[in-house]
């Protein structure tokens, strides 16, 4: 109930925000705090999550911050301890949103959003919130978890100097509000019983190529999702899942790692550590083609991009004739052992399908022969195949488009 009253302060404050910010003065950017500081400098403050008999606390529980300096505040979860934590702000007066915060950080990934809701971590958990405080004030935090903060999990920040500026926490204008205080955001609600669980690998290829895989993504509105976002600890560098535009239009439930749990409005972009995985949950809520890339110099023209298409009109119906040659994600990815390849011709055609494995090595071909215009399906079954990722090309006519598949077993 208590994270219903803060959501619902969340969206209403927000929305207001969003109205009148441009009218309020003195404001200040968060990001322009973030570019300016000196993060080489910054202060260290780190606070341990104490279990001690019945008695739960924050240590130390009484935390002082200079505005305009940057901190790094390192939340604790001890492996001594039995259970996972959180730290949440006070419904009315949230913390979060009188800082400029630049990332949220575990040992797997880095987050970025325009605020932070709250950050639980489990036994063992470690996380960095990097941070600007910005307006002088005191504020309350607690652990929302039921019975904690009543066993004495709370703490109050202060924070001192500065001047009472109206922070711009630069939330996009066109983010919907409203999506703070959908229930969909509850773990407990229905939709996540049905969500459907995706892996993404981010692949380092031969020859300095990069690649998502699976690079397209097809989603079906007001469904749940289970995006696993992985990267191998086999690559030698980290890498962004940047999709801004997308993030924007989800009903976001968390992101979760190996040491944290954290819940924002929206993310911004997610960047993955070497070795790093986390676990996305969102429903999609618009219709569109959303571009995805890793921002990091070079990797976009290397090949680490793609798209997430979400009950696009894009997408044909069998039959329609479409006005170009498509080739789609085949449909589930990753798959065991048979998945669906589908494709759009805008004219007839004879049709082949050659599958390779990472190395270039043909392990199926299928002709079949003149089809006509509009769109098809064709069932691959790889019973007889080993696991692994597999590049699949179909050429129509003259002309040959590639995707890769992900084979479980």
């Amino acid at each position: 109930m208590m994270r219903k009253l803060f959501c619902l302060f969340a969206a209403v404050s927000l929305a207001s925000c969003l109205i009148s910010a441009s009218a309020q003065s003195p404001h200040v950017k968060a990001s322009e705090w973030v570019a300016g500081a000196d993060w080489g400098a910054s202060t260290l403050v780190v606070v341990e999550m104490v279990e001690s008999g019945s008695l739960l606390t924050f240590s130390p529980n009484q935390l002082t911050f200079e505005a305009g300096q940057p901190y790094i505040l390192r939340l604790q979860n001890s492996a001594a301890n039995i259970l996972k934590h959180d730290l949440s702000p006070d419904v009315t007066n949230s913390f979060f949103q009188v800082i400029a915060t630049r990332k949220v950080q575990t040992i797997d990934a880095e987050y970025k959003a325009p605020y932070f809701d709250e950050v639980e971590l489990f036994i063992g958990g470690s996380v960095d919130i990097y941070f600007i405080p910005v307006r002088p004030g005191t504020y309350d935090l607690s652990c929302t978890v039921a019975g904690h903060a009543a066993a004495g999990m709370t703490a109050q920040v202060t924070i001192t100097g500065g001047q009472n500026f109206q922070l711009d926490l630069e939330v996009d204008p066109n983010f919907d509000p409203t999506l703070i205080i959908d229930d969909r955001r509850e773990g407990s609600h229905a939709v996540w019983g049905t969500a459907q669980e995706i892996n993404l690998q981010m692949v380092e290829g031969p020859s300095g190529s990069l690649a998502f895989d699976p690079p397209e993504l097809r989603l079906q509105r007001d469904s749940g999702y289970q995006l696993n976002l992985i990267n191998s600890s086999t690559n030698n560098e980290k890498h962004y899942y940047a999709a801004a535009e997308f993030y924007r239009t989800v009903v976001t439930r968390k992101a979760e790692d190996s040491r944290a749990e954290v819940k924002v409005p929206y993310f911004n972009t997610i960047e993955l550590l070497i070795g790093g995985r986390t676990e996305l949950f969102f429903v999609p809520t618009a219709d569109g083609d959303f571009e995805v890339i890793c921002t990091i110099p070079g990797h976009h023209d290397l090949g680490m991009h793609g798209t997430i298409s979400v009950n696009t009109s894009t997408r044909l119906e069998d039959g329609d004739v479409p006005e170009e040659f498509r080739l789609w994600v085949n449909y589930p990815n990753p798959f065991n052992p048979s998945t669906t390849i589908s494709y759009s011709l805008p004219l007839a055609a004879d049709v082949r399908l050659t599958v390779v494995d990472m190395q270039g090595r043909q392990v199926k071909e299928r002709i079949f022969g003149t089809r006509p215009a509009g769109t098809h399906h064709i069932s691959f079954d790889a019973s007889n195949l080993p696991a692994g990722v597999y590049l699949y090309r179909l050429t129509a006519g003259d002309v040959s488009l590639t995707k890769a598949m992900t084979l479980l077993k």
